[in-house]
């Protein structure tokens, strides 16, 4: 018998596997239906959706098998990663990398197999989707791209989990930074980083700056730039261009409550990219600095 070789990657290739939380997972339909139908066009007692792990192959869908791994070594997919092509055993008592593995001589007397390699969506080799019977069997160029057919299926399933779990994470990391900036003292703020500078989010802290709640910046363009101090308006706008070509930067100027008072402030700018690396977003901080010093005045007070 000849164990299975090693990716040259496996490092990575078992980052990526882990990282998709399939492993040890429950049993899914999505990925059921595929080995059902493996299993009947093919007319064989099994097929498997396997995932190789570090020393053992494990089931993300199996029928006609009782167990959910076996060892790696003696696997017919660690072959199947290994080449990264179709693995294709007519007849295991012909070949003899496989006539005496111990699953060719005892449970489950694979006598044909055929495997082709799935992958992660980054196209890292997981495991296979494979047909195995134990009487030998041949293949036609038709059986082969219908074997390539459903394990493109298997692929498309598992970046279709893949994205749906980066979705659900980006939602909670969303919501848990939301959390967090409606609970900050200070001005969060988004603006496109082009134009008029247009505001496209604003926390609720600002009415408490200006006087006017959040919502009307979003509903009238040019409150955001109404509430500067005129003689701080140009300076501002530079700020902006700024850091729309440079990426970051901070200055201090005054702004206008609704009632008239005139307030410091502290401006932290950053831009956000897009997907081309073209300017995005530009997000900011703004910190009230009279607010500021009376909170480290009473600090000092406290602990003295």
């Amino acid at each position: 018998m000849k164990a299975p070789g090693i990716p040259h990657n496996e490092a990575d290739r078992l980052k990526a596997l882990h990282e998709l939380n399939l492993l040890d997972s429950v049993q899914e339909a999505r990925f059921d239906r595929i080995t059902r139908i493996a299993q009947a066009y093919f007319r064989v007692p099994i097929a498997l959706i396997t995932l190789v792990d570090t020393d053992r192959q494990w089931f993300k869908s199996c029928i006609g098998l009782d167990v959910k791994e076996t060892p790696r070594a003696v696997s017919f997919c660690g072959h199947a990663i290994h080449s990264g092509t179709l693995l294709y055993v007519e007849d295991t008592f012909q070949d003899e990398r496989f006539k005496d593995n111990p699953l060719v001589t005892g449970e489950p007397y694979i006598r044909f197999y055929a495997g082709m390699p799935i992958e992660s969506p980054e196209g890292y080799l997981l495991g296979t989707l494979c047909v195995i019977d134990d009487q030998p069997k041949a293949l036609s160029r038709i059986d082969i791209d219908v074997l390539e057919d459903l394990a493109s299926l298997t692929n498309t399933e598992i970046a279709r989990g893949s994205l749906l779990r980066e979705k659900v994470n980006a939602i909670s990391n969303e919501m848990k930074l939301q959390q967090l900036i409606e609970h900050t003292p200070w001005v969060v703020y988004g603006c496109r980083a082009f134009g008029r500078f247009d505001v496209t989010y604003v926390s609720g802290q600002i009415h408490h700056q200006v006087g006017y709640p959040s919502s009307d910046f979003l509903h009238n363009g040019s409150l955001w730039l109404d509430c500067i101090y005129p003689d701080d308006l140009e300076r501002v706008q530079q700020s902006l261009r700024k850091v729309a070509s440079y990426g970051e930067n901070q200055i201090e100027y005054r702004i206008v409550h609704k009632s008239g008072q005139v307030k410091w402030v502290l401006d932290c700018q950053c831009l956000v990219k897009g997907e081309n690396q073209s300017p995005f977003e530009i997000m900011g901080i703004r910190i009230d600095l009279d607010e500021l010093k009376e909170g480290f005045s009473e600090t000092g007070q406290r602990h003295s």
